[in-house]
Formats: structure tokens, C-alpha cells, sequence
């Protein structure tokens, strides 16, 4: 018999080596084989397992990162072009109206196009205290801009929390609250990220 110095497998080569002098294996050798293979391989498993969820979640955090990013964005920009005067909060907080400047009068901007920013509900996640599409997100908001001049509506964000979300006044500006989040499977518990800006509209 070959020494088992030389061989990188001591299992691979105490299973040959009773296939080559006893002619097969018995149930419980089998057994006892596959018993001791689980053993060794389950701290390799776990640890293949824990290195996916890790990356699972840090895809994750990217992702909702950059959805909060690119949505205040945009928001940041529409308020900043709007005119003060025409800001207005509704739903709770859930909803911003304001008009984009259109011309100039000789003194002051005149009123363009009207905008409106309004949480709605997911489609697949309808209000009623239950996470309906299994993302772990229980109803998750959508985040709309709709040109009500031109009747164009776009979703510009996704997976915002309800309760954290929103619209508050602060005296001719506008606080914009945004929490987005999501969920990995078989995680405990949600990933979050939650911006506050305040913007002060230039006209």
C-alpha cells in the first residue's frame, strides 16, 4: 500500500484503497464516509455562506444607496428651479406641489409647468400591514414625479419606508426626508438608509 504522506487526500485514498482489497464498501462504511466528509466540509460551508450574504448585503446597501441618492437628486434639483410661492404640501406630507419658472415679466418669474411629488403605494404592496410581494419591505412606497401640465407621470424611487418618508415645510423652504430599505434572504434584518435635506427654492 502507497504511503499517505504522499497523497493529498487521506479520505480519496482510504476509499481506493478498500475498493482495490475488499472488492466495495458496506452500508455503514458508506455511511460513516459521508458522515466524516460532512464533518470537514461544514466549516468550508458555512463559510462560503456567510461570504455570499455579505455580498448579498453589501449589493444591497448599494443598491438602495444609490436609489437615494439619484431620487434626491432630483427632487433637489425641481425645488431648487421652483418658485417659492407655489410650494405646497399635501397627503400628509406625502405629496409636493410647486410650478417650475416659466418667463420673466419684467419683475418676477412667471409660473411654467406644474409638478407634483407623491408617495404612492407599490403596486405589488398594496397598505394593509403586510409585506405582499415577500421583499421583506411591508408596504413600501413608490416615489412619483407627475408633470400635471403635460400629463406625464414617472416612478423616479422605490422601497421607501412609509413612515420615515415625507414632506415638512420649514418656513419658504422644504425638508425632504427619504428612508429607503430593503432586505436580504435570510437576513433578520433590514438594511436602511435614511437622507435629510433641506431646499431653499431659488425664486
Amino acid at each position: 500500500m502507497r504511503s499517505l504522506a504522499g497523497d493529498s487526500s487521506w479520505a480519496h485514498h482510504l476509499w481506493l484503497w478498500r475498493i482495490r482489497d475488499r472488492g466495495g464498501w458496506t452500508l455503514l462504511e458508506i455511511m460513516l464516509y459521508v458522515g466524516l466528509l460532512a464533518i470537514l466540509s461544514s466549516p468550508l460551508v458555512m463559510t462560503i455562506l456567510g461570504l455570499t450574504r455579505m455580498t448579498e448585503e453589501g449589493n444591497l446597501l448599494a443598491r438602495i444607496t444609490e436609489t437615494n441618492r439619484s431620487t434626491m437628486h432630483r427632487i433637489t434639483d425641481d425645488v431648487q428651479r421652483s418658485l417659492s410661492s407655489t410650494l405646497v404640501i399635501e397627503n400628509s406630507g406625502k405629496a409636493l406641489n410647486f410650478s417650475l419658472p416659466d418667463d420673466f415679466d419684467g419683475s418676477e418669474p412667471t409660473p411654467g409647468n406644474s409638478i407634483r411629488y407623491e408617495f404612492q403605494d407599490e403596486p405589488s404592496d398594496p397598505n394593509n400591514g403586510k409585506d405582499d410581494n415577500g421583499n421583506g419591505v411591508i408596504d413600501e412606497k413608490i416615489l412619483v414625479r407627475m408633470d400635471q401640465t403635460i400629463g406625464e407621470s414617472v416612478i423616479i424611487g422605490a422601497f421607501f419606508d412609509p413612515n420615515s418618508s415625507g414632506f415638512t415645510a420649514a418656513g419658504n423652504a422644504v425638508v425632504i426626508t427619504l428612508t429607503t430599505m430593503g432586505w436580504t434572504k435570510g437576513s433578520q434584518v433590514q438594511t436602511r438608509m435614511t437622507q435629510t435635506v433641506r431646499i431653499q427654492p431659488r425664486n
